[in-house]
């Protein structure tokens, strides 16, 4: 199996999770290596015609095998059919953060995570 890899974007994001959670970047990466492997781990046992992965607060994806196909490089690639079912809450989220930008975000992170964080220091 091919190890995991990252993106720009992903190193990003893991870069700002552990800023923001106060998490080595080393544990955020393995927390998210462990949960892809995991997820994987249950496509394995299902002979359903699709595969789901849910994504906490986010919603879930379906992939389907349809076989393989050769590349410009004459390499086999599988072809995947995808689908994404965003959860209604995270769409209303969406919608908020679309419409009213940083604000609805700022609030939240200050009452869930500032706020948290200054009482256990007191």
């Amino acid at each position: 199996m091919d190890a995991f890899e990252l993106t720009p974007q992903s190193k990003e994001m893991i870069q700002q999770i552990s800023a923001l959670c106060g998490a080595t970047k080393d544990d955020v990466k393995k927390v998210w290596e462990y949960t892809v492997f995991a997820m994987m781990l249950q496509m394995c046992d299902t002979n359903k015609p699709y595969d789901r992965l849910e994504i906490p607060f986010i919603g879930h994806l379906d992939f389907k095998l349809l076989g393989k196909e050769v590349d410009s490089n004459g390499k086999l690639q599988p072809e995947v059919e995808t689908y994404v079912v965003p959860e209604e809450a995270f769409k209303r989220l969406y919608a908020k953060v679309k419409e009213n930008g940083y604000g609805e975000l700022s609030e939240y992170y200050q009452k869930n995570y500032i706020h948290k964080v200054v009482k256990n220091i007191e």
